[in-house]
Protein backbone atom coordinates (compact mmCIF):
# COMPACT_ATOMS: atom_id res chain seq x y z
CA UNK A 1 0.00 0.00 0.00
CA UNK A 2 2.73 2.57 0.87
CA UNK A 3 4.38 1.64 -2.29
CA UNK A 4 1.01 2.50 -4.57
CA UNK A 5 0.31 5.96 -2.51
CA UNK A 6 4.31 7.30 -3.03
CA UNK A 7 3.80 6.53 -6.64
CA UNK A 8 0.68 8.27 -7.24
CA UNK A 9 1.62 10.74 -4.84
CA UNK A 10 4.27 11.84 -7.56
CA UNK A 11 1.25 13.13 -9.85
CA UNK A 12 -1.01 13.90 -7.01
CA UNK A 13 0.48 15.01 -4.21
CA UNK A 14 -2.50 14.88 -1.47
CA UNK A 15 -3.25 11.38 -2.64
CA UNK A 16 -0.82 10.27 0.43
CA UNK A 17 -2.94 12.35 2.77
CA UNK A 18 -6.13 10.65 2.10
CA UNK A 19 -7.56 9.34 5.85
CA UNK A 20 -7.58 6.09 4.66
CA UNK A 21 -3.38 6.01 3.69
CA UNK A 22 -3.21 8.56 6.88
CA UNK A 23 -4.56 5.60 9.32
CA UNK A 24 -3.02 2.83 7.62
CA UNK A 25 0.37 4.45 7.82
CA UNK A 26 0.21 5.71 11.40
CA UNK A 27 -1.25 3.00 13.09
CA UNK A 28 1.02 0.63 10.95
CA UNK A 29 -2.34 -1.44 9.76
CA UNK A 30 -0.36 -2.98 6.57
CA UNK A 31 2.19 -4.38 8.96
CA UNK A 32 -0.30 -5.76 11.45
CA UNK A 33 -2.85 -7.49 8.69
CA UNK A 34 0.41 -9.47 7.75
CA UNK A 35 1.72 -10.27 10.96
CA UNK A 36 -1.85 -11.27 12.11
CA UNK A 37 -2.60 -13.72 8.44
CA UNK A 38 0.86 -15.54 9.12
CA UNK A 39 0.11 -15.80 13.06
CA UNK A 40 -3.07 -17.34 11.87
CA UNK A 41 -1.85 -19.45 9.13
CA UNK A 42 0.48 -20.91 10.74
CA UNK A 43 -1.95 -21.56 13.92
CA UNK A 44 -4.53 -23.48 11.53
CA UNK A 45 -1.11 -25.57 9.63
CA UNK A 46 -0.37 -26.83 13.09
CA UNK A 47 -3.77 -28.29 13.93
CA UNK A 48 -4.48 -29.38 10.43
CA UNK A 49 -1.44 -29.89 8.42
CA UNK A 50 -2.97 -31.58 5.45
CA UNK A 51 -4.24 -28.04 4.63
CA UNK A 52 -0.71 -27.12 3.56
CA UNK A 53 -1.26 -27.47 -0.27
CA UNK A 54 -4.24 -26.00 -0.38
CA UNK A 55 -2.89 -23.06 1.69
CA UNK A 56 0.16 -23.18 -0.75
CA UNK A 57 -1.89 -23.05 -3.85
CA UNK A 58 -4.16 -20.08 -2.76
CA UNK A 59 -1.20 -18.22 -1.75
CA UNK A 60 0.34 -18.43 -5.41
CA UNK A 61 -2.92 -17.82 -6.57
CA UNK A 62 -3.12 -14.67 -4.59
CA UNK A 63 0.94 -13.53 -5.61
CA UNK A 64 0.08 -14.36 -8.75
CA UNK A 65 -3.16 -11.64 -8.86
CA UNK A 66 -1.02 -8.99 -7.30
CA UNK A 67 1.68 -9.71 -9.78
CA UNK A 68 -1.03 -9.15 -12.71
CA UNK A 69 -2.02 -5.91 -11.08
CA UNK A 70 1.54 -4.37 -10.29
CA UNK A 71 1.70 -5.37 -14.79
CA UNK A 72 -1.59 -3.57 -15.43
CA UNK A 73 -0.02 -0.30 -13.74
CA UNK A 74 3.49 -0.49 -14.73
CA UNK A 75 1.56 -0.46 -18.60
CA UNK A 76 -0.47 2.46 -17.48
CA UNK A 77 2.72 4.45 -16.35
CA UNK A 78 4.52 3.36 -19.54
CA UNK A 79 1.51 4.11 -21.51
CA UNK A 80 1.06 7.50 -19.81
CA UNK A 81 4.90 8.23 -20.04
CA UNK A 82 4.73 7.16 -24.03
CA UNK A 83 1.67 9.82 -24.88
CA UNK A 84 3.56 12.88 -23.16
CA UNK A 85 6.82 12.14 -24.81
CA UNK A 86 4.73 11.96 -28.26
CA UNK A 87 4.43 15.55 -30.19
CA UNK A 88 0.82 14.41 -31.52
CA UNK A 89 -1.77 13.30 -29.17
CA UNK A 90 -4.10 10.92 -30.66
CA UNK A 91 -8.18 11.85 -30.04
CA UNK A 92 -8.44 8.04 -28.93
CA UNK A 93 -5.84 6.63 -26.38
CA UNK A 94 -3.44 3.59 -27.77
CA UNK A 95 -3.73 0.40 -25.81
CA UNK A 96 -0.54 -0.94 -24.79
CA UNK A 97 0.01 -4.29 -25.32
CA UNK A 98 1.96 -6.69 -23.07
CA UNK A 99 5.55 -7.06 -24.47
CA UNK A 100 6.22 -11.26 -24.58
CA UNK A 101 8.39 -11.69 -21.43
CA UNK A 102 5.14 -9.82 -19.01
CA UNK A 103 3.08 -12.19 -17.52
CA UNK A 104 -0.26 -11.28 -19.68
CA UNK A 105 -3.70 -11.36 -16.97
CA UNK A 106 -6.02 -14.27 -16.50
CA UNK A 107 -9.39 -12.85 -16.71
CA UNK A 108 -11.07 -11.38 -20.14
CA UNK A 109 -11.33 -7.74 -19.14
CA UNK A 110 -9.02 -5.47 -21.31
CA UNK A 111 -10.17 -2.03 -19.24
CA UNK A 112 -8.58 -2.15 -16.25
CA UNK A 113 -10.36 1.45 -15.53
CA UNK A 114 -13.49 -0.03 -15.50
CA UNK A 115 -12.93 -3.76 -13.60
CA UNK A 116 -11.05 -1.34 -10.52
CA UNK A 117 -14.23 1.14 -10.75
CA UNK A 118 -16.67 -1.83 -10.55
CA UNK A 119 -14.62 -3.90 -8.08
CA UNK A 120 -14.38 -0.99 -5.89
CA UNK A 121 -17.84 0.48 -6.42
CA UNK A 122 -19.57 0.26 -3.04
CA UNK A 123 -22.24 1.80 -1.55
CA UNK A 124 -21.92 4.62 0.17
CA UNK A 125 -18.15 5.18 -0.99
CA UNK A 126 -16.95 8.78 -1.87
CA UNK A 127 -13.92 7.93 -3.42
CA UNK A 128 -11.67 5.02 -3.71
Amino acid sequence: MRALAEAISVHFPEFINEPYFRECFSQRIEERHADESLAVTQIVLKGRPELLPETLRDARMMAEALDGVWAHLDRIVRNARRRARSTVLSDTPKRVLPSPDEPYPRNDSTDLDAAVATRCAKPGRRSL
